[in-house]
Parts: C-alpha cells; structure tokens; sequence
C-alpha cells in the first residue's frame, strides 16, 4: 500500500492576501500560501473557502521543489462556528461570555430569592410553633422565650433587610446584562442571516508531491460572486472659464463571506459576464410558405410629462467673513497605475485596502481628469418637459469611462444626479448638468386627423400637429434652445412618411462625422442619425415662441437503469480504471484460497450504477472459471456510512451519560431546598429543663451559617448543572452533523446493490487470483482548458485538463488513472440502407391536426470544477527577503494514441470517493503562435469580439468542453472549445471589445412587381450596419458577417445586390488557411457574406448591405436559418 499523504490544514481566511482584481460582477482573489512539505505525498487542505465561489475558478501556481497533481474543491460538513468568520468568531464568544455572565448573575439572583423565601418560611414555622407547639410539650411564653423570639426578630429583620438589598442590586445587574447580550445578539445576527443557515462549507484540497522535505508557495487564486465595482463621477462644470473638471471614482461592493484584509485593489474593466461566444450563423434559406393572415396589431400611444425639479435660475451669492488665512486645499489620492489591456482596463490602487464582508459603498479614486466643454440647451419635451443644461466635450484622458452614476456640480453648486455613457479615450460625450428652470416647455396635447383619398387605390394618411411652446423668462441674455422630437420611419415601402413643418435638412450618412454631431448647434432644423428632428431656435430675453411639428403618413387603406467464499467488493485492491466520458471501467484483484472442487466466490456490494453486461473475469492460479452471474442484493452501507453510524452511536453514550449527570444534579438541588424548609421546626422544639423555646446567639449563627452554605452550595451546583447542560448542547450539534453528513450521501438512500457470483472449479487447494473487470455509470471525465492569449509575443498557451467526477457509489482510493477519449455511447453498428424507389407522387389528404407538439432534449453538463495547473513564477506576489525559488511544474502525462481514442494516464495513483464533483488533473501545457482578429455578427449580438485563430501543432486532441478565456493575464470571459484534432485549426473568441462599436439598424425592406407575361414579385431587403473605431491608437480591421438567404427552389432567385462579393469556390477553399482577414468581400461556404473593412482611428462606417429575392407572383417566401 502507498504511504499516507502528509496533511497539512490551513484555514483560509488567514492566508495573506496578496491581490483583489475586482470586476464588475464578480472578483478574483489571489492568496499566497507557505508550507513546509515532507517528502512524498503532500495534501494542503485550505478550510472554510468563500460558499460565493465561483465553480470552476479556482487554480494553483506556486514555486519550490515539487509537483502539483490535483486540486480538488468539495462540500465539507462542519459545525456553524468552525465556519465563523474572525469578527463572527469574535462576536460568537463575546456572545458566549456575556450569555454566561448573564446566567451567573440568574443563579445568584434565584439563590438570593430561595434565602429569602426560606427566611420566610422559617419566620413563619416559628409562629405556627407558638400557636401549634409541639405534642412532646408545650411552650411556655415566659420571659425566656420573649426574649428569644425578639431576638430572632431582630435577626429575620436584619437578614431579610440585607437579601432585599442583594435581590435589588441583582436585579439591576440582570438589566444591564441582558442589554449587552441583546446589543451583541443583533450584531451578530446582521452579519450572518444570509451565510450560516446550513452546516455545508467548501474545502480545496491540493495534492503535491516531492522527494525531500521542502519550503513551497502557493498562489491560490479563485473567483467570488457576490462581489464587483461600478463606476460613480463628480462632474465640476465652471461657466466662466468654461471648464469641465471630472473625478473619476470606483465604488466597491463586497458580500462574498470572506475579509479582505490589507489587500491590493485591481479594479478591472473586463466583462466576463458577456461571455467570449461569437454567435454563429447558419444558412438562411429562402422557401415558400402558406399565406398566412396576422391580426392586425394594437397600437398603444403614451407621453410621459414631468414638472421641473428645482427652483430659480440663479441666486444671490452671500457674504462671507474671513477669519484667517486661507488653508491649503487638499490633494486627491488617485491610482497612477493604468494599465491598458487589449480588451480592458485596469487601475491598480496604490495604497493597500480593508473591506470586510458586508460592505456597499468603498470609494476609491480612480483619477481626476479636465475637460473644455461646450455648453448647450436641449429639450425633449415627449418625454420630459424641461430644457436641460448640458456639457459636451472630448475625453482626452487616457482613462474609459464606464457607465455609472455621476453627481453634478455646476459652479460648485450640486444641482443633480445622472448617468455617464460609456465613453472611451478619444470619443466625444454629453453630460447634462440639470433642469434650467428659467426655459419653459410646455408640451401640447397632440392634433390628429384622418384623411382617405385615391381613386384607383384607395389609401388613407393620418395627419399629427404637435405644438411645443418654450419661453426664456431671463432677462439678461438670449439662448439657443435645441428640441428633439420622433418622426415617424418608415420601413416599408407602402408606407410614406412626410415632414409638413418646419423644413428640415436631411441627415447625409456620408458628410456626418464626430465632430459635426456633437458641434455646438446653430438655428435651424435638421434630422440626425436616428431620423429624429433636431430644432434649434434662438430664443430673446423675456420671449416665447410656438413650434409646430406637422407630419403626414399615409398607407394603403385595409392593410394588416459447494465452497463459498464472501468478499466486499469494496475493500479489494483497484489494478486500475479507465475512465470514459460517460462511464468507468473498473479492474479490481481478488485473492481467493480456493478448495479443491467447486467454489463460489460471491462479490457482493457492487455499485448500483453497475452496468450487468460489463462485468467479465479473469484469473491466474490452477482452477477454472465456469460460470459468471449478476444478481440483485440487499445493499448494504458503504465504509464511509459505516463509520459515521458507529460515531452517531459514540455520541448518543455521551449524551446519554451527560444527560443522566445532569439529572443527578437536579436532584441535589432540589433536595437541599427542602432541607432548609424544614428547619423551622427544628427552631420550635422547646428545652426539657425549662420548657421554653430558646433561641440564642448559636442557634443563630447556625442558622446564618446553614443560609451561608445554602447560598454557596446551590450556586456551585447550578454551575454544574449549566455546564453539563453545555456539554449535552455540544453532543447534540455532532450528532446534527454527523446527520447531515449521512443525508448527503445519497448512496444511504439505495436499497438494491449488485452481486456477482463466479463458479470456480480447482483441481486441488490453493491460491487463485482474478481479476474483475467492469463497467460503472454516474463517472466519467470531461476537458477543460485556460487559454492564455499574449498580444504582445503574440503567443496561446493552452492548459489543457481532465474534470474528473464520480457518483458511482464506489470510493476509489489509491487507483492507478487513465483517461480515455473512446466513445461507448456512440456505439460501433453501421447503418444499413434499404431500397431506394422512385415512383409518382399521389397526394394523401388528411384533416388537419387540432394541435401540434414537439419535444425537445437537451443535456446540460453542470461544470464546477477548481482549476490545477502547472504554477507559474509571479515575483510581483513574492516577499523581497525571499529567495527566489524555480517554478512548480504539472506532472508529465503519458499519451497513448489507440486506432479510435486517445489515452491519457496519470502517473500517480489517485483517489475519488463517491460524490466527488470536482476533482481536476492537468493533462498538458500547449504554446501555439495564434492569429488575432476582429469579427461581428450583428444580426445575432450587436457586439465585436476579439478572437485568436490557431494551429493545434500538439499531440494532444483538444475535445469539446469549457475555456476559460484570459488576454494579458487578465480573465475577460468563460468560452466553450469545439473538438479539435492535433493538426486542426480552431478559433478561440477572446471576448467583446467595448472600443469597437456595431449597431445594427432596423432593416427596410421594399415589394415590386413586374413582367409582361409570367407575372413575378420581388422582395427588397436593404440592412446598414454601422461600426465605430473609438480607439485613438491604431487602425483595426473588422469582418462583418451577415446572412444572404439561399434558394432552395429553382423558382427562387436570389441576388446581392450591394455589396459586390466573390462568391465561395470549393476547389480553392482550405480551412487551414491563415485566417488573417485583408479588406474585401467575400461569400463562405455556409453563403454568409463577410465583409472585412479597415477602421481608422476615431472613425466610423455604415455597412450597406442589399439584396433582392425574386419568385413568381401569388407565392410567399420564408426564410429558415439551417445550421
């Protein structure tokens, strides 16, 4: 047997942080872990991981004389408190402290209460004595006995006195107590309502190996949901320089469980959550179909109004008294690291942060950045009434704007909260510093008429006169007000939409540009890029004016699962497992000492993910195999349940002992508070020799020291009995453990287990050894890769792993590992083919189904799987003191290329108990020199991605499964790879780069008709695509691919109209071409059109692109995308 691993537990909240890169939906931790390994096998568990980790994020890099094998992130049950936070664990016992003071005091307030309850009942025996005395003889009330009883008067008064006081300085101690234990109670409970209701944390296990003792490191890096950044201004607007003064900050929200403590910030721009995933296009077909008559669809008309937000234009400046010298403004800490990646941006914040779990708003300064606006007045009055106050200006900084709140000051006067639009260096952008309530809108109920016309075709036009009334109530200036209002598109060709008034100048796509959009207006109306009417009027102090906006569309009217000899299965040595994609093959050695003649060797306690017609025997030794059977048992529990129902059953006993010492306890206390009810009688018996009740200084002190040791006696044993009722409470939270720990184990569940059963025949007594090999369902493995684009080299590094996961209801322990690509499922039959006849075609009617259905299957694999990798040397993340050690390198994997799979097996034995879900193995690091392009689908995702293309040069077969993406050592997106074979070229999306613009417009779309004799339509599609540079650096080239439809009938004709295109030739095509685009148009093999354009710097392009399908009059065309 191989030795055991050395364990080394480490609670993770107290390893160092040594950097937090927060993105905007989530963040990545990188810990730095030190540990002194032993020689051999090592396992480093990292305890109480964050239950906000993302699955599938966590890697390892690190740096010493060893290799990494594994890493493995599991479900661990634990206690709430093992689970605690520092500051939860802090408060946790403070709660305890106080909760035990609490009932100190409880104890000495009921003892205190109990004396003067028995004070009493003494007081009062005494009394019932001199009216009841005594049937041994009577009391006699002589001067002795007053005597006696005015001085036990004295004492009950004295005493009762003094136990009243105790009681009522007791009592104000419970008060004060019992406010503490409520203030921590509620501290606590705000922090951990959300984390501890379940007894279930995440524990990372790392295995490495190493022939001598040595000093490691690990960099633990992982992912958190629950956590990100978003961007916040202060926009400082001067109207006397004019200036734009704008602070960029960061606002940091963090609710992942874990600390961060002492941590560099990396805020980062990358938008994982977009994913890497270019959409894909298939072929759009253009077919008939029936015609098909649509209800005419419901118009809905809606205007928004809103009155002004605040009150008079400007306002007297007061005086202010100067009472010294003026004090030195101070500076702004802001992050002068800026780093730029090819798809992101990142900030690195120069002094190191705090931020506890919980935490909404951490601001950080980002930069502060000054701008020269422009100054203009604008008004859409259909959706706000107001005229606003805006600023426009280039960002000539260095930094991207995200979107964010921004809070407006104007003349350092804060006047309201906005939004900031993405904006990149270099790109032009509006801020609106607020309503100017000295320029009024009013927004007029809208005129609407009706008219019908036409004497051979009849059509109908629908008149709409809207009146906007602005006026400028200031008396000092005049201003040049802008309105934006709708005119309808039209975009079909039936439908005609005209301007009456004003008159306006039309937008000309070809003469816009980013200065002319954003310049400062001039009176006039002209339309803009979105067909919206932009009329810019000159208004004088103290005047009004009235503008009319009249439209007219018109439309045609009417349109719309012997000897015998017992083994468990589960405790014979593993010689091996292959495991496949879906299942695992399982080769198990059993030594039998068989007798001479028949033997029956049953295994029972196979799986019941067992797959009965895999199971098949060999063996060495002198017998022969006769029979092999499989037969349904009783199962039974598995190794693992074993022992926990044999720890369930320790804690009972000791609950059960706890329980019956407590019990004794109960009984003590309770029975010496009935010994001092008893004691006034005792105080009654009167003297032989004079027959009175005599009741003197010793009696007294007796009685004080009985009281005395009452009080201290029941204060000592009610703080046993506490404690013991402690103990039980503890037992009681291992058995809940101990509980869920079982019911988590589904395997506990299952009733029906296999057994097999081989029938042996020997020839005389002695040692036989077979081996059993079958087939298990519920396992199997899965790749998945880090992909590692460097734009600089360039260079692809692809990190290629095995997933491993197992619920077979079989731990397999110490097991030599091989992964295979061999597809079971797929099957080895080949399809046969019948008969094809060709006869006439007679149609078949049927009445038409009431309702159709369809079914629809699909399989999601869920991957949550930590990330192993070889490490890499970081120095930024290593002490300056420290040596620097040689890099941690992933095991080297043995490849076994067979006629239809690839093998790989893994050169340490490993070990999967059932219910493992994450268990990853590196199987191999490939460097590839990648091509990077720009590409868009507009149609699907109105976004540019970054991709890499590439020539898998190894000998590793890449097959199907999850990426995860990162450009520049920074993570940009999670992508999914398509099967690639060693010498196969695949493309890899990097993920969207928000400084390429793409906006796909609503399409127009036209009807013709025509011919002489055969009569035919024409269908007119015209779609403009726009695509935006806003880079300032360097020019890019960016491929645009679109649908043109393809006819399946000879009756369809299809024609590009715009632009020209060289059509798809199969004799010239290569699929391993270098796939680095040049600027032209060309038609793939799917008959999707790319169109490659080069975008200067700054600049943009509409894309249009036409086409014409033509088919004989009276049919209609669908068109259905075919992949």
């Amino acid at each position: 047997m191989t030795a055991s691993p050395t364990i080394h537990e480490l609670e993770t909240r107290d390893q160092k942080i040594n950097q937090v890169k927060v993105f905007t939906d989530r963040a990545e931790v990188r810990r730095f872990v030190k540990v002194a390994l032993k020689s051999g096998v090592n396992e480093v568990v990292l305890k109480n991981l964050s239950n906000n980790l993302t699955h599938g994020s966590m890697r390892v890099e690190g740096r010493g004389k060893a290799t990494i094998h594994d890493v493995v992130v599991k479900n661990v049950s634990s206690l709430p408190q093992e689970s605690d936070s520092p500051k939860m664990a802090a408060l946790r016992a403070t709660l305890q402290e106080e909760k035990a003071r609490l009932q100190t005091i409880d104890d000495r307030g009921t003892v205190v209460q109990k004396s003067i309850e028995n004070l009493d009942k003494v007081f009062g025996a005494v009394g019932g004595g001199l009216v009841n005395p005594p049937k041994e003889g009577g009391v006699s009330l002589n001067e002795g006995t007053l005597t006696s009883l005015k001085n036990f008067f004295d004492f009950y008064g004295n005493n009762s006195e003094s136990y009243r006081e105790k009681l009522r300085v007791i009592e104000k101690e419970h008060r004060e107590q019992q406010e503490k234990v409520r203030k921590v109670e509620q501290e606590l409970n705000l922090i951990q309502v959300k984390f501890h209701n379940n007894v279930v944390t995440q524990a990372a296990t790392i295995t490495l190996e190493c022939t001598e003792e040595t000093e490691a490191e690990l960099d633990v890096i992982y992912q958190v949901q629950n956590a990100g950044w978003s961007p916040s201004y202060d926009v400082r607007v001067d109207t006397e320089k004019p200036s734009m003064n704008i602070t960029y900050f960061g606002k940091i929200k963090q609710h992942t469980g874990e600390d961060w403590t002492g941590a560099q910030l990396v805020l980062s721009t990358a938008q994982p959550c977009l994913g890497g995933k270019i959409p894909e296009l298939g072929t759009l077909e253009a077919t008939f179909r029936v015609r098909h008559y649509p209800p005419p669809p419901q118009v809905m008309h809606m205007q928004t109004r809103s009155a002004s937000l605040f009150g008079a234009a400007s306002a007297p400046q007061p005086q202010c008294m100067t009472l010294g010298p003026p004090m030195e403004k101070m500076n702004v800490a802001v992050a002068s690291e800026v780093t730029q990646n090819t798809l992101s941006t990142e900030f690195k914040i120069l002094r190191e942060a705090t931020i506890p779990h919980g935490t909404n708003d951490h601001k950080v300064t980002v930069g502060i950045v000054t701008l020269s606006p422009k100054l203009v007045h604008e008004a859409v009055p259909s959706k706000n009434a107001a005229a606003f106050l805006t600023a426009s200006a280039i960002n000539t900084s260095e930094l991207a704007f995200l979107a964010g709140d921004s809070s407006v000051y104007l003349n350092n006067a804060f006047v309201a909260k906005s939004h900031l639009k993405n904006v990149s260096p270099g790109e032009r952008f509006t801020c609106s510093l607020g309503v100017d309530t000295a320029i009024r809108v009013e927004y007029k109920p809208a005129k609407k008429y009706h008219e019908e016309g036409g004497y051979i075709t009849k059509h109908s036009a629908n008149v709409t006169e809207q009146t906007i009334a602005i006026k400028n109530t200031r008396s000092e200036q005049p201003v040049l007000l802008t309105i934006k209002h709708h005119v309808p598109r039209s975009t079909d060709e039936k439908i005609r939409v005209k301007l009456v008034a004003p008159a306006a100048v039309p937008y000309d796509a070809e003469k816009a540009t980013n200065e002319s959009e954003n310049a400062e207006p001039s009176e006039g109306a002209k339309f803009n890029s979105s067909n919206n009417l932009e009329w810019t009027v000159k208004l004088a102090p103290n005047s009004s004016q009235d503008l009319i906006v009249k439209y007219v569309v018109e439309h045609p009217k009417d349109e719309t699962m012997a000897t015998i000899h017992e083994f468990d299965i589960r405790v014979q040595e593993i010689s091996n497992v292959t495991i496949l994609s879906d299942r695992a093959e399982v080769k198990k050695v059993v030594p039998v000492s068989v007798k001479a003649g028949i033997n029956e060797v049953q295994l029972k306690n196979f799986s019941p993910c067992l797959e009965r017609d895999s199971v098949r025997v060999d063996g060495h030794g002198k017998a022969t195999i006769c029979d092999v059977s499989v037969k349904e048992s009783v199962h039974t529990d598995t190794l693992k349940v074993a022992e926990l129902r044999k720890e369930l059953e320790k804690y009972v006993e000791i609950r059960k002992m706890h329980e019956d010492q407590r019990d004794i306890l109960k009984k003590t206390i309770e029975g010496l508070d009935r010994t001092i009810e008893e004691i006034g009688r005792g105080v009654m018996n009167p003297s032989k020799e004079s027959g009175s009740v005599v009741i003197d200084e010793q009696l007294l002190n007796g009685l004080q020291k009985l009281f005395d040791f009452h009080q201290a006696e029941a204060e000592a044993l009610k703080l046993k009995f506490r404690e013991k009722e402690q103990e039980i409470a503890k037992t009681n939270e291992m058995t809940i453990k101990i509980n869920e720990e079982l019911l988590n184990l589904q395997i506990a569940r299952v009733t029906i287990s296999h057994c097999v059963i081989i029938t042996l025949e020997a020839f005389e007594d002695g040692e036989v050894e077979l081996e059993v090999i079958y087939q298990v369902f519920q396992t199997g493995w899965q790749p998945s890769y880090d992909i590692r684009v460097d734009t600089q080299t360039p260079s692809m590094t692809i990190t290629y792993y095995g997933k491993l996961h197992n619920h077979s209801g079989e731990d397999w322990n110490e097991f030599p590992a091989v992964l295979s690509t061999a597809q079971p499922c797929l099957g080895g039959h080949i399809p046969e083919l019948g008969t094809l006849d060709a006869q006439f075609y007679r149609p078949v009617y049927l009445s038409r189904p009431r309702g159709r259905g369809s079914m629809k299957k699909s399989m999601m694999m869920r991957r949550a799987v930590p990330e192993a990798r070889g490490m890499e040397n970081h120095d930024d993340y290593m002490e300056e003191e420290n040596e620097e050690m040689e890099t941690m390198s992933p095991p080297e994997m043995e490849v076994t290329q067979n006629t239809l799979s690839t093998e790989f097996k893994i050169p340490r034995k490993s070990n999967l108990p059932t219910g493992t879900s994450d268990h990853k193995v590196t199987i191999g690091t490939v460097v590839l020199t990648p091509s990077l392009v720009h590409q868009s689908v507009p149609s699907k995702n109105a976004a540019a991605f970054l991709t890499a293309s590439a020539l898998n040069t190894s000998i590793f077969p890449f097959l199907e499964g999850e990426t995860s993406i990162f450009l520049d050592n920074a993570f940009v997106a999670k992508s999914y790879m398509k099967n690639v074979s060693p010498g196969e070229r695949f493309t890899c999306s990097l993920g969207v780069d928000t400084a390429i613009r793409v906006e796909y417009k609503p399409a127009k779309k036209f009807h013709e008709e025509g011919g002489y004799i055969t009569k035919h339509s024409a269908h007119v599609t015209e779609q403009t695509v726009t695509v935006k540079n806003t880079r300032s650096g360097q020019p890019l080239l960016l491929t645009v691919k679109h649908h043109v439809p393809r006819s399946t009938e000879e009756k369809i004709r299809v024609k590009l109209a715009s632009p020209v295109a060289i059509p798809y030739d199969p004799a010239t095509a290569n699929e391993n071409e270098v796939l680095e685009p040049k600027e032209g148009i060309r038609m793939n093999k799917d008959h999707n059109l790319e169109w490659t354009v080069k975008l200067p710097p700054t600049s943009s392009k509409d894309l249009v692109i036409k086409w014409i399908v033509e088919h004989a009059k009276g049919q209609n065309i669908i068109l259905h995308e075919k992949f």
